[in-house]
Parts: C-alpha cells; structure tokens; sequence
C-alpha cells in the first residue's frame, strides 16, 4: 500500500482546474496566488546557494594557503555541521511533528510511514552529497589532477556523504537534542567570526597548515575520513591513510543498524497523554477520582496502560499548577483572573516558569563574564569576541523570555492555508494580548537585572562614568518592555492577510502602523541619545503609549474584521 495515488492526485488537478475556469473569482485569486508564490525564492534556492558557496570557499582557501590540507579539514567541518544540522531534521520527521501525527492516523502499517519518512530524509540530505562533489571538484581543479584520478571524486563523495548520514543517525540517537541546537548555534556563531579573521589574516591560514592543525581536523572527524583518502590522488601522499578504511566500514556499517534500531523505536513507540498536574487540585481530589463519575467505583485493572489510568483518574482534567511552583510564579498566577488561567494554560501547556529560567541566565552570565575577564589577559581583540559572543548567547535568551508567546500564535496547516492556533479555539485578541502582556511584566525584573548588570559590567571594562551607564541600562530595558506591544502586532499580524490585499483598509491600516512604528523608533533613540536629560526621559515615557496605541490601533483592525486570520504557507 502506498501513501499516495498519482492517479487520484492527476484526477483531482483535472477537476480542480475545471471548478477554477468556470469561476471569475477563483481565477482571480489563483492569479493572486501565483503573483505571491513567484515573489518568494524555492526552498531548496537557498540551499543550492550554500553548495556552489561550499565549492567556491574550498577552491578559495586550498588556493590561499597553497596546501589543499586546509580545504579540506573546512570542507570536513562543513559536512559535521551539516551531520548535525541533519540529526535535528531527524528529530523533527520522527518526533511529535504534523505530518507523523497525521500519518499515524491513517490506516498504514508503522513500518510504511518510517519507509516514507526515512526516504524524504535522504532526498533532503542530496545536497550534502552535491557539497562534497563540488569541494572535492574544486579542489581536484585547484590540483590539476590528471582526468584518470577525477574518477574517485565522485566514490570519495559517496563515502563522505554515507559517513554524514551514519553520524546523523548517531547523533539523533545517543545525543540531546538541546546540545546539538546548541552546536549549530555555536558553529554558525563561530564560522562568521573565523570568516572575518582570515578575511582580514589571509596568512592564517599558512600558520594553520605550518602547525599541522588542519591534519587533525581532518583524520579526527569522521566526516573528514573519506575526505582524507583524496590526499592519495597527490603526488608524495602517504599510505598510512589507508588505514582509515576500516573505520570508515565501520561507520557505514553503523548506519544499517542504527537505521534498524530507529525503525523499530519508532514502531513502537505510543503517543499516550501525560498528566498535566500531579498535585491534586482540591483536598477532596482523591476521593472523587476513586469514586470515579456519578459515584460509580472505578473498575481496577493493573494491567492498564498509562493512557487508560490518565483518563480513569480524571487526572487529564486536572488544572495546571504551575503557580504553586515558586514564588515569582506565584505572584504572576493571583494576578491572573480565571479567564486568563486559562489562556495561560493555552499557551503555555507545559506551564509558564519565570525562576528556573532566569536562574539559569544568571549563571551563564556569570561565566561568560570570567571567560570575557580571562579573555583580557590574553588579548584585547580576544576580549571583544568573547563580550559579543557572550552577550549575543545570553542576550538572546533573555530577550526570548521576554516576549515569549507559547504556542497562541503557532501557525496550524489546514485546508491549504496557516492558521494560528488562538484562531481556532475562539479568543479574542485583547485578553490574549492583555495575558501575555502580564506574562511580559512579570519577566520584566530579571530583564531588568539582566541589563542592568551587562551594563555596569561594560562599563567597569570600557571605564564608562557609572550613573550614565546605570540610567542608559534602564532606559534599555524600559523600552525593550515597551517594544513588547510591538512584538505583540507582529504576533496577530503573521497568522492574517492583512497586507495581501489591496485595499483602502489595508493602505490605512499600514500607514497608521507604521507612523506608530515610526514614532516609536524616533523615541527610543531619543530617549538612549539626547543630550538633555529632560527631553531624554520625556522620549522614554512616551515610548510606552505609543507602542500601546500601536497595539490598540491594530486590534480595532483586528475586531473589525478588516482581514482574515489565515495566511498562504510560504
């Protein structure tokens, strides 16, 4: 049995096209749709652009360093990044993701949808493969191999692209998935900040070679194994090399099994429903639970799975409890009316937490702090990178808690178009924005701390005056609260049409916006810049409103029903 029908599908286009000409309006709106769709690039575009950028790049650096050594521990390093950016496509075609929840639903065998899902994974790993033909091309080129040896480009390709997804594999098997997002993080932070310095150092990259680090890179990683047997195509080479050939057997053989255990894991596995609170939610809990619904006792079965015990303990309706969890959360939770507990509850499922977050910032901070201090020693240009890394990391972060949404504005694919979750369960727009603007609130002291503290720390390294770097710290964070109104509009404002119309509605509603959106950038750099101090609080103030009114205005736009809440999937 297969997924899909070619017959049925050729059917339905013939049907579709014939509905579509014998209606003005549907021709209308097929026009518009196709005008959108030729604005915007594929999506395989821009990954085409990374394979000719990755065979460009090899030739540029083997031909700069005069040794293809360093060529190829980049273009190993290329392929682990992408091993690993591979593993975390992994975890999303395997995990809780739309198309496994709604291929389970139908009448398939298991075995079927990894079959389906697994050869999707490989068409999208082809790129890969074009990486490494085109850097191993480049670098035949750069050598002026003779044509018999191009003839190992394309086996020396195969073998590297079969270890990448053997590692793939691996690392979605035996590593978190939080530390791979955090190497992707990493890699990319660290290619851009390695780009600029042999930009501005060519002659690092002969040190490199001279110091026999691109040797390492390139026989330790297991990308850079079959990437290593090129330097056997040269003259001079060492046959030491063969000795990779095992290993590399070995990896491959690894990804027959590792497939096998994932195929299994995921025919077994069962999606059951966790118990949203384990503290009951009255003291009489229990006994209502046992009694079970109208009195009647529960029928006792101790070989009842998970799911069948979360459904006959009631616990599946038990509120959340995640106020009672400490105190900041406490606070925010008495602040909430019943209505908003519930749209908590909505977008965040899994609770709303403010101190282990925030803990957790603190203490990244506090490292980052003695790498940047360590850093000083060493040197100073050093010492800039480590400041923005650290900044950048730990930033982002708290700039995420900040404005977090949950899942309110997470788009939901139905019937050909996007349409956001809040959409579908009946909530207005300003008790969902009031929430989270609450939530925004109650996160506001760590922001606070957060920047005031870089702040003062900045200024202890660059010997800036201690109250102008204090009051340039709370303005900061002032207008960041500000900003989440903001924030808020581009929310609602990516789940609708509201500009894929032209109307006088839509011309009206973008010049209001953005005179507001305008306004409130004039401010903030008035209120972090001014030379009077008056003028300069007088900005901060109204930074405030003008985002609210912002917010307000969109919202009457909103409730008038001036658009609709779908958008097309891009």
């Amino acid at each position: 049995m297969r997924l899909h029908s070619p017959r049925f599908e050729a059917a339905l286009r013939r049907r579709i096209k014939v509905a579509v000409a014998a209606s003005p309006a549907l021709r209308a709106e097929v026009r518009r749709t196709r005008n959108i769709l030729k604005r915007n690039l594929p999506p395989w575009s821009l990954r085409l652009g990374g394979s000719l950028a990755c065979g460009a790049g090899t030739y540029a650096i083997a031909n700069a360093a005069g040794h293809p050594a360093n060529a190829l521990a980049a273009l190993a390093l290329w392929s682990f990044f992408f091993a690993v950016v591979q593993s975390l496509d992994l975890t999303a075609r395997f995990g809780e993701n739309t198309d496994t929840v709604a291929l389970r639903a139908l009448p398939v065998a298991p075995t079927l949808i990894f079959k389906w899902q697994w050869w999707r994974f490989l068409r999208g790993s082809g790129f890969s493969l074009l990486d490494l033909f085109l850097g191993l091309g480049a670098l035949a080129l750069q050598q002026d191999l003779p044509p018999g040896k191009w003839l190992a480009i394309p086996l020396l390709a195969l073998l590297g692209w079969g270890c990448g997804l053997s590692l793939a594999v691996l690392l979605f098997l035996y590593v978190p998935i939080l530390l791979r997002q955090l190497f992707r993080f990493l890699f990319t932070v660290s290619g851009v900040a390695l780009f600029s310095l042999i930009k501005d150092s060519p002659s690092l990259l002969q040190s490199v070679n001279g110091e026999g680090l691109a040797a390492y890179v390139v026989e330790g990683l297991p990308t850079g194994w079959p990437l290593a047997l090129f330097q056997l195509l040269l003259p001079g080479s060492r046959l030491a090399l063969l000795l990779l050939l095992p290993p590399i057997a070995g990896i491959l053989w690894l990804l027959q099994s590792n497939r096998e255990r994932l195929r299994d894991a995921f025919v077994a596995s069962e999606e059951t429903l966790v118990p949203v609170a384990a503290v009951p939610p009255s003291a009489n809990w229990e006994d209502e639970a046992a009694s079970g619904p109208a009195g009647l006792p529960l029928r006792e079965d101790h070989d009842s799975t998970d799911l069948e015990e979360t459904i006959r303990s009631w616990q599946f309706l038990a509120p959340l409890s995640w106020g009672r969890n400490g105190w900041w959360e406490r606070q925010l939770w008495q602040r909430l009316n019943d209505r908003e507990r519930v749209l908590a509850e909505f977008a965040f499922p899994n609770g709303y937490a403010l101190t282990i977050h925030w803990a957790r910032v603190f203490r990244q901070t506090l490292v980052a702090w003695l790498v940047v201090a360590l850093a000083g020693l060493l040197s100073l240009d050093l010492q800039g990178w480590a400041v923005g890394i650290g900044l950048l990391l730990t930033g982002a972060q708290a700039g995420w808690l900040l404005t977090r949404s949950g899942a309110a504005f997470r788009k939901m694919f139905t019937s050909g178009v996007n349409l956001p979750y809040y959409a579908n369960c009946g909530i207005g727009y300003r008790e969902l924005g009031r929430m989270l603007a609450k939530c925004s609130l109650a996160q506001w002291p760590g922001f606070l701390v957060f920047v005031v503290g870089w702040g003062l720390f900045l200024g202890w390294l660059k010997h800036w005056p201690v109250g102008a770097t204090l009051v340039f710290s709370i303005k900061f964070a002032w207008l960041a609260l500000a900003a989440r109104f903001i924030v808020l509009v581009t929310g609602f404002s990516a789940g609708s049409n509201d500009t894929s119309r032209c109307r006088w509605s839509t011309v009206f509603l973008i010049i209001v916006v953005g005179a507001l959106a305008l306004a409130f950038v004039g401010l903030a750099v008035g209120a972090l810049f001014l030379p009077s101090p008056l003028l300069a609080w007088v900005c901060c103030a109204l930074a405030l409103p003008d985002a609210w009114l912002m917010f307000v205005a969109y919202g009457w736009f909103h409730n008038s029903m001036r658009f609709d809440l779908v958008s097309l999937p891009r």
